[in-house]
């Protein structure tokens, strides 16, 4: 009977279950897409690296899953609460009629298992189908190869998503329970007849508290673009600008409800026009109940903006980076002794066994070997380097304890170590000769540079210290290098680096003439270099068997001297992967956030609409047709839902510049499209919503009070 009985409900009210059910749904099969993704990804062939990070993807997604399920169980909760008023009469009915209130929740319990069911199995096959699609998403994320892809169903996501499921709907079920237990027969019956009152708010109570609001926001918004200039700080102090805006976004809204109708009453041919006093009555009425809601849905839609952006810009930067930052397959960095340490090198003291004896080193083979270049060393342990490479350039860094970073900037420092605590200025400066550096550039595929007499140049691509550079050199700062009076041949640095990398992170190097240098202080000896062999598994192959050779060299090698290497290929995988990663959690936890925010938003809407039924209704009977009151609604409802993303936006505005200082430390930042992409995926989600809402608002006011 029950059953029975919960079915004809569902069918009679099933537009009443739309946002439910579309909430359900796409949770459900959100969270099967991103706990299937080690299954999607079993098919691809990809590298160790790669392999590594997808399973460290795996364990990450299955631990925020948890998370998630939080927020989407206490969603769900949310809603149920929603259904169950806007069923309150018909309850009322049943108790009227001396039906138990243990009936009444098995009804509303049978009518939450349908639905969840149906849900469940709804959002599991829209979870696979999209999972396929989600497949080819990993393989160009991850740059793998699909031609072993397959049709794929992970079992163990569908498992995960089930438990989950049912845990959350046991939660609501009992919910419900509780509320059904709760529930008195008179407040039943006037839910949705007892007339709200609109209470007017003091105008000069909301202009202070708006004014004060306004000027936490502002101070926040100051705190994340200066003050926090830096990533370099206490994570507490990053809090303090985030709570400030919190806060700030709760006072605005809270001012909102008054000052909206305070403003438009004043305006007497448009507040009169039409059904315009009703509307801002009733949107001032909505957003006084709605404070808490509506900020932290804004806040939720500032996230989403957010996370999606800057996980989107983290990725693209970094695929860019590959692109323009590894011109060459491999480069080995060995460090040298020069005329200054050479010294600490040979001295006995540091070659002090862990039993206290001192270990037997051959003092004339430790210093050849603390002045060979790369192929050098190579070649005195008996291997030939250059059999595996086509093009290879080697060239020199040089560095000396009378020329530190703090020398190079002068009278700039204090202002950098001020902005960038972090950064080391007592730390030898890099110093490259001009015909060094065009040689590796040409290797590079990059513009040479010129140098007059007694000149020199700064190369730097590190964004952050492009400013100071720019400052030193239109100061014409002097630098005094190996007895030579140097002054700036530019007044901008030279865009550019000379080692490989995934980020942009060359701080500042000098170049001087040839004949500037002393090859007694050669500090360290690049060599970079493009493999003979072309194929992509045969460099794979190659590049395998280089690595092997150079460590077979270091160790055989003494203590003090090893030889570093990266590879285009490696920095590519781990790259690639490291913005794979990033990419699908900034879409997961998005995707949730925006969710969330817009069921809540569209919720909180459709509960006032039941409330506000006999408002709709008295116009009706006074006249009001029904084409002008659709428009009432329609504005009420593009106005709530514009307001918390308006302000969201503005958030992200400054939120971003903080997004952008940090990813600048990483030698990336915010890519244009990566927003407008976030954009459109927020638009379209929420703008469903919104339809849903209003088409739902409309029916509830149509009915029969």
């Amino acid at each position: 009977m029950l059953c029975k009985l919960s079915l004809k409900n569902i069918r009679r009210s099933i537009r009443d279950y739309s946002v439910y059910f579309i909430t359900l749904v796409l949770g459900i099969a959100i969270f099967y897409i991103f706990n299937a993704i080690n299954t999607q990804a079993s098919f691809l062939v990809v590298s160790t690296v790669t392999a590594d990070i997808l399973r460290l993807l795996s364990e990450v997604i299955t631990g925020l899953s948890v998370f998630i399920a939080f927020v989407l169980g206490a969603l769900i909760v949310y809603a149920s609460r929603f259904l169950m008023k806007r069923r309150s009469r018909e309850f009322a009915l049943y108790m009227t009629l001396g039906m138990r209130k243990s009936s009444i929740a098995g009804i509303l319990g049978m009518e939450s298992l349908i639905i969840g069911l149906v849900s469940l199995a709804a959002g599991l096959v829209l979870g696979i189908i999209l999972s396929q699609i989600m497949s080819t998403v990993v393989a160009q994320l991850f740059e793998a190869n699909m031609t072993e892809f397959v049709f794929t169903f992970s079992r163990e996501a569908c498992l995960k998503t089930i438990l989950y499921f049912a845990v959350i709907m046991a939660v609501v079920v009992l919910s419900d329970m509780i509320l059904v237990g709760k529930s008195r027969l008179i407040r039943l019956m006037q839910t949705g007849s007892r007339a709200e009152k609109v209470r007017m708010k003091n105008p000069v109570v909301c202009v202070l508290v708006f004014a004060v609001g306004t000027a936490i926001l502002v101070v926040a918004y100051r705190m994340v673009t200066q003050s926090l200039s830096s990533i370099f700080v206490a994570p507490q102090v990053i809090l303090i600008p985030i709570a400030m805006g919190a806060v700030a976004t709760f006072l605005i809204f809270w001012s909102l409800s008054g000052l909206l109708l305070g403003i438009i009453s004043r305006f007497k041919t448009v507040y009169w026009k039409g059904l315009n006093s009703f509307t801002f009555r009733q949107l001032s009425g909505r957003v006084n109940t709605m404070v808490i809601s509506i900020t932290i849905i804004c806040l939720m839609l500032f996230l989403t903006i957010s996370i999606m952006t800057a996980a989107f810009s983290m990725r693209d930067s970094l695929n860019k980076n590959i692109r323009e930052l590894t011109p060459v397959d491999i480069q080995f960095d060995k460090t040298l002794a020069t005329a200054e340490t050479e010294k600490l090198y040979l001295d006995d003291s540091m070659f002090v066994g862990p039993d206290g004896k001192g270990k037997n080193i051959p003092k004339e083979q430790l210093q050849k070997e603390l002045h060979q270049d790369v192929l050098e060393t190579f070649s005195d342990k008996g291997l030939d380097l250059s059999s595996f490479l086509e093009e290879y350039v080697s060239v020199y860094i040089y560095q000396t304890d009378a020329f530190d970073l703090s020398a190079a900037l002068g009278d700039v420092r204090q202002k950098l170590v001020t902005d960038h605590p972090s950064v080391q200025i007592y730390n030898n400066h890099d110093i490259m000769t001009v015909g060094d550096y065009n040689r590796i550039a040409e290797l590079y595929g990059r513009e040479p540079v010129t140098l007059g007499e007694n000149e020199y140049l700064i190369l730097c691509d590190y964004e952050p210290m492009i400013p100071f550079w720019k400052e030193v050199l239109e100061k014409e700062t002097v630098y005094q290098i190996f007895g030579h009076e140097l002054h700036p041949a530019a007044l901008d640095p030279v865009y550019g680096f000379v080692r490989l990398s995934s980020i942009h992170e060359n701080t500042g190097l000098v170049i001087v003439s040839d004949d500037v240098v002393d090859p007694a202080y050669r500090a360290k000896n690049l060599l970079a270099a493009n493999y003979a062999a072309q194929d992509e598994a045969v460099r794979r192959e190659t590049e395998g068997k280089i690595i092997e050779l150079t460590r077979q060299v270091n160790a055989d090698c003494l203590i003090t001297t090893v030889i570093g290497y990266n590879t285009r290929i490696d920095i590519r995988d781990t790259s690639v992967s490291l913005g794979a990663v990033v990419t699908f959690l900034g879409l997961y936890l998005g995707f949730v956030f925006l969710i969330s925010g817009a069921a809540i938003l569209a919720l909180k809407a459709l509960s006032d609409s039941i409330d506000s039924k006999n408002r709709y209704h008295m116009l009706r009977q006074i006249g009001a047709e029904d084409k002008e009151i659709d428009r009432s609604l329609l504005r009420q409802q593009m106005v709530l839902f514009l307001m918390p993303l308006v302000l969201a936006g503005i958030h992200t505005i400054f939120g971003l510049r903080f997004s952008q200082l940090i990813l600048e430390q990483m030698g990336t930042g915010i890519q244009t499209v990566s927003l407008l992409i976030t954009i459109l995926i927020l638009l379209l989600i929420y703008g469903i919503y919104f339809f849903i809402t209003y088409r739902s608002s409309r029916k509830i006011i149509k009915e029969t009070v």
